[in-house]
């Protein structure tokens, strides 16, 4: 898989360097980062296997500044969850998530919607 490429060729110019203390704390960043999208998309597969909903994704602002990290449709129902996934509940904030789901929302309008946080609590 080539996500892991820039974590092996980090890794592989701080241990030739006899860098160790170096390679740890790039690795510990790395991993953290790597950790939360795989939670992200954990969570995305759970929504889509309660067959609750027929569109379950993530979304990006086409600037890239606005970030959702759970969107889950129910077209027949018209109702949605936007999520926000953090594997540490503390750093979820809900009135962020409310301001970047305006775009979301305004096409929805009408709909059931819900604003959610999720951590690894909630697993």
């Amino acid at each position: 898989n080539t996500r892991y490429y820039p974590i092996i060729a980090a890794t592989t110019l701080i241990i030739l360097g006899n860098r160790c203390q170096s390679y740890i704390i790039v690795l510990c960043r790395r991993l953290t980062t790597y950790s939360g999208h795989i939670l992200e998309r954990y969570i995305r597969q759970q929504y889509r296997e309660t067959g609750l909903y027929n569109v379950v994704t993530n979304y990006w602002d086409k600037y890239g500044s606005d970030e959702i990290d759970l969107v889950a449709i129910n077209e027949v129902e018209h109702s949605l969850v936007i999520g926000e996934v953090k594997r540490n509940p503390e750093k979820i904030n809900l009135e962020t998530l409310k301001k970047k789901s305006a775009k979301i929302l305004s096409h929805h309008n009408g709909w059931n919607s819900r604003i959610i946080g999720v951590s690894m609590e909630d697993m």
